[in-house]
């Protein structure tokens, strides 16, 4: 497989990184029978993405490698308006898998519609905690992947491949290698 990021024509021929074998031992285990995991994105972190102010990781729409990774039900519920004219979010529960390490925290998993027209899938919540305690940087190499938990609920797991991803791909063990497992349930919820 190849990647196509929207980015430039280096990143989209590059190869899409390997889940690092830590993490897809851990995904593996917690896989629905049938099910595995689906590449979705490759993203360079942006300033952004690291802003305490924002706390968001943003993924374009545009850039994401299988738009039928959720079903027509979250789909639905991720794209019903609010009151408040801001679309409705799904409350997901985080698993940050490290060295054989597990911690856990909320976040929330929304569309996101900005000014320019563009259109993301973004995690709010928690997520610049995350991001910090992580060590992530602007400019590191951000692979997700998409996958159903034994339930059927949705989940996504985060790798930091750092700045180099051909580098990164050589080796499962650089610290630099964190990863992150993200599932959700699938009740609907409005947080404040």
């Amino acid at each position: 497989m190849n990647s196509t990021n929207s980015g430039s024509s280096s990143e989209k021929d590059s190869p899409l990184p390997d889940m690092l074998r830590a993490m897809s031992d851990f995904v593996k285990g917690r896989l629905m029978p049938s099910s595995q995991e689906v590449f979705i994105i490759k993203k360079k972190l942006m300033q952004s993405d690291l802003q305490s102010g924002q706390n968001q990781f943003s993924m374009p729409l545009r850039s994401i490698k299988s738009n039928n990774f959720l079903r027509d039900d979250e789909i639905s519920t991720l794209t019903r308006r609010l009151d408040d004219g801001h679309y409705q979010r799904m409350l997901v529960r985080c698993y940050f898998h490290l060295y054989l390490a597990e911690e856990d925290t909320d976040m929330v998993l929304r569309k996101w519609e900005y000014r320019n027209g563009s259109r993301s899938y973004v995690l709010t919540k928690n997520w610049y905690k995350v991001a910090s305690r992580k060590g992530f940087n602007v400019g590191d190499n951000i692979g997700v992947w998409f996958f159903r938990d034994t339930n059927g609920g949705p989940c996504f797991a985060l790798a930091n491949f750092g700045q180099n991803t051909s580098s990164a791909q050589k080796s499962d063990d650089r610290t630099k290698n964190t990863g992150a497992v993200c599932c959700s349930p699938q009740s609907e919820v409005t947080i404040e």
